[in-house]
């Protein structure tokens, strides 16, 4: 007698993955790796273009570039800052974008974009407010103990607001909205969902912080923006959005410029440059918006 046949093997169905959820820790890494080198290589190229451009155009004499100083004047021109500063900004986020749609994620929703409550807009501008004297100390420390270790970006990103009241503008518009925009959407979206996932929390906000701060390649410039970076992912992890982020970064880039603009070109910074009452000030700002922070919104899961 025969026995009955077993009846056909059906794999049981897989569970459908979160197309919100955000990448690996190890896939942002080589997301991060990636975007680094695309942008030393895309900077590069928008600056050649510039350059030929301001040479055509006749806004630039390029016979001048043989002069010592030749370099750094041409990088400090206001068009120069515009290209690197569009062309890295359209980098990351590209990167990030086809990082989502390898990783099968949701653009958008993986980095967090989402409608935030109208009030965590402006605390998260008085945490990047707090945190300015902070970030001040922070560059004004790196350049006291390596006083030779600069790329000297921050004094070319000076020299280049002393320009026309026009040039200014623009640059002052590109410099708060490009990376504003971008560097959330990469450090604080992609980048620090990925390792909170992975890390928790407090190691997740400092790895990403450390990191954005190290993206800007001059050692000054790298501590200060660490120091904001930290403000910064704080306010998006407890408000669940870069939106609030978005507004501050810029906002903190564009009150930068006006800064630099209306201030003396070749002044160092001193002691002065961070007085004892503004950090007390920048503490207690920073104090407020925290309570405001945890206050109005839920400890992340």
């Amino acid at each position: 007698m025969m026995s009955p046949p077993y009846p056909p093997y059906v794999p049981a169905p897989q569970p459908a993955l979160d197309p919100t959820r955000p990448l690996t820790a190890s896939g942002a890494v080589l997301t991060l790796v990636v975007a680094f080198v695309a942008c030393q290589i895309t900077a590069a190229i928008a600056l050649a273009a510039a350059m030929v451009g301001l040479g055509v155009f006749g806004l630039v004499d390029l016979n001048t570039l043989r002069e010592a100083d030749a370099a750094k004047k041409l990088l400090s021109h206001p068009v120069m800052l515009v290209a690197a500063t569009g062309a890295t900004g359209l980098t990351l986020v590209g990167t990030a974008f086809v990082a989502a749609k390898i990783g099968k994620r949701r653009f958008w929703d993986m980095i967090a974009v989402r409608k935030p409550k109208w009030f965590h807009v402006p605390l998260a501008i008085g945490m990047v407010l707090g945190a300015g004297p902070f970030a001040d100390l922070a560059v004004r420390g790196m350049r006291t103990l390596f006083p030779s270790f600069t790329l000297h970006t921050l004094e070319t990103i000076g020299e280049a607001a002393q320009g026309t009241a026009e040039s200014a503008v623009v640059l002052t518009i590109v410099i708060a909205v490009i990376p504003g925009i971008g560097e959330e959407i990469f450090f604080r979206g992609m980048l620090q969902r990925s390792f909170v996932a992975r890390l928790g929390a407090p190691a997740g906000v400092a790895l990403a912080s450390v990191l954005f701060g190290a993206f800007h390649l001059d050692p000054p410039q790298a501590a200060g923006a660490a120091v904001l970076g930290g403000a910064l992912g704080f306010v998006s992890i407890r408000t669940g959005t870069i939106v609030p982020a978005m507004v501050a970064h810029a906002f903190n880039n564009a009150l930068a410029m006006v800064a630099v603009r209306f201030s003396e070109p070749d002044t160092a910074p001193t002691e002065e440059s961070a007085p004892v009452p503004l950090l007390v000030f920048g503490a207690v700002l920073m104090t407020g918006c925290v309570f405001g922070l945890l206050r109005t919104t839920q400890k992340p899961a």
